[in-house]
């Protein structure tokens, strides 16, 4: 009777063990993104993200932004025809400047500085990442916090402006957490 009392407390232990390693584990996702940024390893980093779905993600929400709401103002505003034609020409160019904003957001250089809560520099040349330029360290001012269980939150705070960056992280398989969404302070 003893010995089957055992196996099932090695069954039980093993099983507590295994859980609180799948609850941990977006933790030390979030520690190898940061590691993977402060080190300026941008392949590294790219681990961590599903960029297809990242990139739909900004991407609804910067033309939502940007494009939608100053149609929608500017379509308010005029009330002769020509004047709403400009403004859906001035969307459609806003719309091709949205692209070259998410490549920036979106590539490793450019989530490297969301992760210190800064806004990512447009540039037309893929500079290298300098960690030696960074006086804010990627995922310094943050706090951590399930979702659901299939969803993880990583909120930077900008000390000098209070401004919020949200990281999503969605499970994928059982252990493995990727980098789908950022909401950002618009």
């Amino acid at each position: 009777m003893k010995e089957g009392k055992k196996w099932i407390e090695w069954i039980v232990g093993i099983g507590i063990i295994f859980l609180a390693y799948v609850l941990a584990s977006p933790y030390f996702t979030v520690y190898r993104m940061k590691q993977a940024a402060e080190k300026g390893d941008g392949e590294k980093l790219a681990e961590y993200i599903d960029f297809h779905a990242l990139r739909r993600s900004l991407k609804e929400q910067l033309m939502n932004e940007l494009v939608y709401k100053k149609l929608a103002e500017q379509l308010s505003e005029t009330t002769d025809s020509f004047g709403a034609l400009g403004s859906i020409l001035g969307s459609l160019i806003a719309k091709s400047l949205l692209e070259s904003l998410l490549d920036t957001y979106v590539s490793p250089t450019g989530i490297i500085e969301l992760m210190k809560g800064e806004e990512p520099k447009l540039s037309n040349e893929n500079s290298a990442y300098d960690n030696k330029k960074v006086n804010i360290r990627p995922f310094s001012n943050i706090s951590l916090s399930y979702e659901s269980f299939n969803r993880f939150s990583v909120t930077v705070t900008n000390p000098e402006s209070d401004k919020q960056i949200k990281f999503i992280l969605k499970r994928k398989g059982l252990l493995d957490w990727k980098l789908t969404a950022i909401r950002l302070p618009l």
